[in-house]
């Protein structure tokens, strides 16, 4: 049986919240009105925001601004606003990166460095 997104979100969320970064998932889903929709958006509301955005460095690429992941289930498709979106963070220095499920987005952070244990900041 495939997992849905939103469960792959909420096991990625417990890890992120466990490691201790800091991070949030910008709530672009969900139906609305055409109202709503169009308030939402003149208040800043972004088409093709990726789920995850983690704004802690990652300990292996200091480098970067932080790293933002599009998570989807297994078979899911990245939209055009996604690419789009994704394209024009990395431009500005972060990391993005489209994981096919929890499991794919934690082994992508702990090669970044992030997880256990954490990086002690005086090394």
């Amino acid at each position: 049986m495939l997992k849905t997104e939103a469960s792959e979100q909420l096991a990625l969320a417990k890890w992120l919240d466990a490691i201790g970064v800091l991070w949030f998932h910008p709530v672009n889903e969900g139906r609305r009105s055409l109202r709503q929709g169009a308030q939402l958006k003149a208040r800043g509301m972004k088409a093709g925001v990726p789920d995850i955005i983690i704004l802690s460095c990652p300990p292996a690429a200091s480098h970067v601004r932080g790293v933002a992941i599009e998570l989807k289930r297994l078979g899911g498709k990245v939209s055009a606003n996604q690419d789009i979106f994704m394209r024009k963070m990395r431009s500005c220095e972060w990391l993005t990166q489209v994981c096919y499920g929890a499991e794919q987005a934690i082994a992508y952070l702990q090669a970044l460095g992030y997880g256990y244990p954490a990086p002690d900041p005086e090394d």
